[in-house]
């Protein structure tokens, strides 16, 4: 499952998926992102392991 399909199932669940750290900043200098820090809102993390 893609990170896509994830934060479509977590938007489905009431709750959102947001990219987080040092991948924002990475992107915003145009440097390469070597790893991804996700949040997400809305929902109990129960249902967060249930999607992934």
């Amino acid at each position: 499952m893609d990170i896509i399909e994830i934060a479509r199932k977590i938007e489905e669940e009431g709750g959102t998926l947001y990219l987080v750290g040092g991948a924002i900043r990475d992107e915003l200098m145009g440097k390469t992102i070597y790893d991804r820090d996700y949040c997400v809102t809305g929902i109990s993390s129960r249902k967060v392991y249930r999607i992934i």
